[in-house]
């Protein structure tokens, strides 16, 4: 499934699956189904906006009708240390919520970090009741053209949860680089 991420009043005739970050839910066209709330962690880090709460992301995706919420999260540094990195993954699925919020695990060059930090975040999927994860942080790795490193990643979230949603993978020439096998189910690319 494709979804189109909305940061404007861009919209479509026809009914189509639509992502939103909270600061740009108001764009989501009502024929929008399924529709999905991005944390806005992105956006946050990027703008210096406010992160909202769990309790807000559930209360706001409750008013829209999404089907998926992500959690809150924010992407640690591309050159984070494994140490650091991990305590910024454990903070960000150590919130409650009211709601299942999908956790998100961000790509990480470590593999024994990324495989800890995954190991969290299916573990908080199953006590937030939520369907799929997260993989976050991928566009400065793919900026960097390390598509091996996001293929990597992906591919072992995928192995592990069943389900996953790729985030910053939306474009084409993106895909084509990944070069994913053909039958790999995903859930849903967007750009950010």
């Amino acid at each position: 499934m494709l979804l189109l991420t909305y940061t404007n009043s861009t919209s479509l005739q026809h009914p189509h699956p639509a992502m939103a970050s909270p600061f740009y839910v108001k764009y989501l066209p009502p024929q929008a189904a399924p529709k999905w709330l991005d944390s806005g962690g992105y956006l946050a880090l990027k703008k210096g906006a406010r992160l909202p709460t769990p309790q807000e992301l559930c209360r706001l995706c409750e008013e829209v009708g999404a089907e998926v919420c992500f959690a809150p999260d924010i992407p640690p540094p591309p050159d984070a240390d494994s140490l650091t990195y991990f305590r910024l993954e454990t903070k960000n699925f150590s919130a409650t919520a009211p709601c299942p919020l999908v956790p998100v695990v961000h790509v990480h060059t470590s593999p024994k970090a990324y495989a800890a930090a995954l190991r969290l975040a299916l573990k908080a999927a199953r006590e937030f009741g939520a369907s799929l994860i997260g993989v976050g942080g991928a566009v400065p790795h793919l900026t960097a053209h390390r598509y091996a490193l996001v293929r990597a990643r992906a591919l072992e979230a995928l192995q592990a949860a069943g389900r996953i949603h790729l985030f910053g993978a939306g474009s084409p020439t993106t895909l084509m680089r990944l070069s994913l096998p053909p039958a790999f189910p995903w859930t849903g690319l967007a750009g950010h």
